[in-house]
């Protein structure tokens, strides 16, 4: 396997007004561009797009990168919860309505990708992480659903010279087949990166959604082209936490 030169990042947080600040200034200059594809979206329904946090992510093979999360409100509706993503100053989750995150390379910039949906406050975008794994950099953006079922609409990429999207869906697909019959899955799967394992409750007919009674299964992920692979599955009588 090729070794990979990664770089964490250090102290990064910026805040509310003085967000920008936590970006170079070419990365600066750009950091208004989500909000302008935003706007560009909503048109009329947009109240406001506001830069809440923003600061370094890490550096693989001399690529450095950065990112900014966004509190979005709509007109005419109250703004979802902006005290979690603009209150606190070093929050441990941002719960922000998007989130950015910029390259720079040589002397080059840009803005790698914009991450937001046009149902405002149906997901929620947390700081992007880079995750080494056997020496391989994964690059994590947590998305999470509202709601009680806590469902995960993260994104997740591999390096090769370049960030390359993983398929973190068709994997489901397969768990929920290799699952004994009579249980399911009813929240959002949660993979720890480091391990590429999961665990996750298991429900029977009839349980409410606090209340699984199926035990947990446990899951032993890999990635292979740029996809999420079931390695395998086990069940156990366990409680969720």
């Amino acid at each position: 396997m090729k070794p990979y030169s990664i770089v964490p990042a250090l102290a990064l947080i910026a805040h509310t007004a003085f967000a920008a600040e936590g970006l170079p200034r070419e990365i600066q200059a750009l950091s208004q561009q989500p909000c302008e594809e935003i706007r560009k979206e909503m048109t009329e329904d947009l109240r406001e797009c506001r830069l809440a946090h923003a600061g370094a992510v890490g550096t693989v093979d001399e690529h450095e990168f950065f990112f900014a999360v966004y509190h979005v409100a709509l007109k005419g509706l109250e703004s979802p919860a902006p005290e979690y993503c603009l209150g606190d100053p070093t929050p441990q989750t941002y719960f922000c309505e998007a989130s950015a995150l910029f390259e720079r390379y040589h002397g080059q910039s840009r803005l790698f990708k914009t991450f937001w949906t046009g149902d405002i406050g149906l997901m929620h975008y947390d700081r992007p992480r880079i995750v080494v794994r056997e020496g391989a950099p994964i690059l994590y953006i947590p998305i999470p659903w509202d709601g009680t079922g806590h469902g995960n609409g993260s994104e997740y990429y591999v390096w090769n010279g370049e960030w390359r999207l993983i398929d973190s869906t068709q994997w489901l697909k397969e768990l929920t087949q290799r699952l004994p019959t009579g249980l399911t899955i009813m929240t959002g799967v949660w993979p720890d990166l480091a391990t590429l394992t999961a665990d996750v409750p298991l429900y029977k007919e009839g349980d409410s959604n606090c209340c699984p009674t199926g035990g947990l299964a446990h899951i032993q992920l890999s990635i292979s082209s740029a996809q999420f692979v079931v390695d395998s599955v086990s069940v156990s009588p366990g409680k969720p936490h």
